[in-house]
């Protein structure tokens, strides 16, 4: 609807839009409205261990998205779109995550896992993952590599 609403309107041309709700969360609150709905749909809350700084800085391919992603606090302003539609009828925020994440939960569907980058993760949380969960033994050496291996400090910087 955001989109369609903007087509072939030459006051639109050129201009970006942020086609967003009204209503503005903090990253915390988006982590509440998570962690409630997956505790409300499975009985059980995730452990959340929440760090300074990323991991995700040490691999090059997501250093930027991370950056740009995490460490800057933004406020997306939808003025420009409201001129073409009525934002107030849009999904609410909490609404939409809650329905995606129990649709999601009711028909879980995932990707390969990255056993190496399971394993940093569970290297610096302290958890482990289960090892019935991993059917290659290649991914089993790489996640006990990476869980147990503490690699050498990166030259990477912020």
């Amino acid at each position: 609807m955001g989109i369609a609403s903007i087509i072939g309107k030459e006051t639109a041309f050129g201009e970006a839009f942020h086609i967003t709700s009204d209503e503005s969360y903090t990253w915390k609150e988006i982590l509440e409205i998570y962690l409630d709905t997956i505790e409300k749909k499975t009985g059980m809350r995730p452990k959340v261990l929440l760090l300074d700084k990323s991991p995700h800085l040490e691999w090059i391919g997501a250093k930027w998205q991370v950056i740009l992603d995490r460490y800057y606090n933004r406020r997306f302003d939808n003025s420009k779109i409201q001129q073409y539609i009525d934002t107030s009828q849009f999904v609410r925020t909490e609404s939409g995550l809650i329905s995606c994440l129990e649709s999601f939960l009711c028909h879980p569907q995932f990707k390969k896992m990255g056993w190496g980058i399971q394993g940093t993760y569970d290297r610096i949380t302290g958890e482990w993952a289960p090892f019935s969960e991993i059917s290659i033994i290649k991914d089993c050496i790489s996640y006990l590599l990476h869980r147990t291996v503490v690699p050498p400090k990166s030259k990477l910087s912020i």
